[in-house]
């Protein structure tokens, strides 16, 4: 019985979700790294200026290393698929429920 929860926590391990909200997290931790997030908070403009913080991230992202742009890249990847997936599996996962909602 042993084996059969085994290879239950593999299969569950090496879901596509499990996947990507670990490689998500791998790539916080690296842009947490390279990046001093407590300076980009003490410059940040308010976020209800919308044009200057917009300006802000625009500048911050295009005036860093090849790295940082590569994993918040990385990580802005993985975070829409992953969402995209989680609501894919949450609405098939309603008893049905949506399917028949969607004849109406």
């Amino acid at each position: 019985m042993r084996r059969v929860y085994i290879i239950y926590a593999l299969r569950m391990a090496a879901h596509p979700i499990i996947v990507k909200v670990f490689l998500f997290t791998i790539s916080l931790y690296a842009g947490a790294a390279l990046i001093s997030v407590g300076d980009v908070l003490l410059n940040m403009p308010s976020v209800s200026d919308l044009g200057a913080f917009w300006r802000f991230g625009l500048t911050a992202f295009t005036g860093a290393e090849m790295a940082v742009q590569l994993v918040t890249l990385a990580a802005v990847f993985l975070l829409v698929f992953t969402t995209r997936d989680i609501v894919r599996n949450f609405s098939r996962g309603l008893g049905g429920l949506t399917p028949n909602l969607r004849r109406f």
